[in-house]
């Protein structure tokens, strides 16, 4: 009876995990297109703190509509951890692991969205875009955040997230496994 139990566990994790790797991420609704304006300067980092200032959320966006980030970093000495993980090669290396790490951008006027996967536990990965205004080539203000499910907008969830620029090079590559 133990033995049926165990066997009958094992078969039943077993299909589950194999299901779950059937699931397909979700696709980019955004269309790859270069970025050959000067809304917005893209010679370094994007950064955004929240958590009460206590956590940075930092993004890099290149002239190929690629956007790379989300990464957090915590405490005062934030920036210092990030230079120190791009000119170790770290953040790049661990950014090619990750598929969230990695989307698309586009600017119309004064506008950018940016589409990014996030993870969904459990089932394949899911993508959502976050919409602002640019305030300045400095600066953007993303107010809200949604999904694209059956064609039409969906939960849509207001934002206050005020990102500003930070000029740095090298950048890391914009070069992944998830974009061609």
């Amino acid at each position: 009876m133990k033995t049926m139990k165990i066997i009958m566990i094992l078969t039943l994790t077993t299909m589950l995990s194999l299901c779950k790797k059937d699931q397909q991420d979700e696709e980019l609704h955004l269309q790859q297109t270069p970025y050959i304006g000067d809304e917005l300067r893209i010679d370094g980092f994007y950064y955004s703190s929240y958590n009460e200032g206590k956590s940075t959320r930092v993004f890099f966006l290149y002239s190929n509509g690629i956007i790379l980030g989300g990464s957090s970093y915590k405490g005062d000495d934030w920036e210092q951890k990030l230079i120190s993980d791009i000119v170790s090669g770290m953040y790049y290396e661990t950014s090619l692991k990750y598929k969230s790490a990695w989307g698309l951008f586009e600017i119309k006027d004064s506008t950018i969205i940016f589409e990014k996967w996030y993870t969904a536990s459990p089932g394949p990965r899911v993508t959502i875009a976050q919409e602002g205004r640019i305030l300045c080539d400095t600066t953007f203000h993303i107010n809200r955040s949604f999904r694209f499910g059956n064609g039409q907008l969906e939960r849509i969830r207001e934002r206050d997230d005020l990102y500003h620029f930070r000029q740095f090079s090298p950048k890391p590559d914009s070069i992944n496994p998830f974009i061609p």
